[in-house]
């Protein structure tokens, strides 16, 4: 088993972008793949991703800080990766060790674990390729497989499900008799209904109990618990054929089994996923290259959120242990976009520079958490006073 500390995987990845001109990253081929972030929740999903794109072999443990993920975040983590990775204490002091085993979720593939296609799949391939005569019908339909599954899906649910109102904030979509209800994870104190926002969990009623409809939504509940508010309304209904795909994998389509979500089953699927982003008060933005901020920011003069900025910025040094002129704030410029979200500063000479990346990304998730999920904390680098090294 490889074992892996992730505090030095970070100090590694630090030091790097210090040192480094190009090719910055951890230098093992396991994490070739990989870019801590400043949310420890995304950068162990990451983590485990470029893990499991890239090991095959033998099983990977990873340490992790005690108090790095809350159990919640465990919970979502084993959720996204199912009977991939586990999470165990070492002891009631020492560091929680997450380990990844591989075959778990990986894909099946054509070779033989020597890297090599056989001889005969080969020529089973070229026979194949030669037989082809004309290019193939869209999929219409889904497979017989899928829809005895949705059947069976759908007589287990009971006869009415009941949806209750709580204090987590919610959305509510319907088509015909069927209602769609999502309900948000409260994240953060006085969050809006945003595009991130994590669900808590999804629930439905009035489909028919044995239909497909039926069934189609008691899916949809089961891959929803670890999706956000967008992941949910942009790809609802690939993640839903992706769980039929390895539910009945004898069936699996050739090609993109994403396809799927044109058949005319998925229209009644994808006509109440669509009413998602319509929904009043939900803060999504319509599909582009990034979010938004929220109305509360955008109505804040320049000097009023410059102001706000140092007064956060001043809470962050006094968290840190740092001096006000250890972080100092350059400006705020407009993204591609022309939202006001970049956030520029500079690090003072008594700053260690092998410190300066993971400082400016707790920056940033500080400053995400306290005023709005889209601002971005750029370093303005100082000027080299060597004049060989600048040519």
């Amino acid at each position: 088993m490889i074992t892996l500390n992730y505090e030095d995987l970070i100090s590694q990845f630090d030091a790097s972008l210090v040192n480094n001109l190009r090719l910055t990253g951890v230098k093992n081929p396991l994490l070739e793949l990989w870019v801590p972030d400043g949310d420890p929740l995304r950068s162990i999903e990451g983590l485990v991703h470029s893990i499991s794109q890239t090991s095959r072999d033998e099983p990977v443990a990873i340490e992790l800080p005690l108090e790095l993920l809350s159990d919640a975040q465990q919970d979502m983590l084993l959720g996204k990766f199912p009977g991939a990775i586990t999470f165990e204490m070492v002891d009631d002091s020492g560091p929680c060790l997450l380990t990844w085993t591989p075959g778990a979720t990986e894909d099946k593939t054509l070779n033989d674990g020597s890297g090599v296609m056989p001889v005969e799949d080969v020529s089973a391939l070229l026979d194949r390729a030669g037989n082809l005569k004309a290019p193939r019908k869209a999929v219409r339909h889904l497979p017989t497989e899928y829809r005895d599954f949705l059947l069976e899906q759908g007589r287990k649910i009971p006869d009415e499900t009941v949806f209750s109102a709580s204090a987590m904030p919610s959305l509510t979509c319907r088509t015909g008799s069927c209602k769609l209800h999502v309900l948000l994870e409260p994240r953060w104190d006085g969050a809006q209904k945003g595009a991130d926002h994590p669900i808590e969990t999804v629930t439905f009623e009035g489909a028919e109990p044995g239909t497909v409809e039926a069934g189609f939504l008691s899916v949809l509940a089961q891959v929803s618990n670890s999706l956000t508010l967008s992941e949910l309304a942009d790809h609802g209904t690939v993640r839903v054929i992706e769980f039929l795909a390895d539910t009945c994998p004898a069936v699996r389509p050739d090609g993109i089994a994403a396809s799927l979500v044109f058949t005319e089953e998925m229209r009644f699927l994808t006509g109440l996923l669509r009413q998602l982003p319509v929904a009043p008060d939900h803060g999504l933005t319509q599909p582009g290259f990034s979010p938004a901020p929220a109305e509360a920011w955008m109505a804040l003069s320049q000097e009023a959120r410059l102001a706000t900025l140092r007064q956060h910025l001043q809470g962050f040094c006094d968290s840190q242990g740092l001096r006000q002129e250890d972080v100092v704030l350059d400006g705020l410029v407009d993204d591609l976009s022309g939202w006001p979200v970049r956030v520029v500063v500079t690090c003072g000479p008594n700053t260690d520079p092998r410190e300066r990346p993971g400082l400016v990304r707790h920056l940033e998730h500080f400053l995400k958490g306290k005023l709005d999920r889209t601002l971005i904390v750029l370093y303005e680098a100082a000027k080299d006073s060597n004049k060989i090294r600048r040519l």
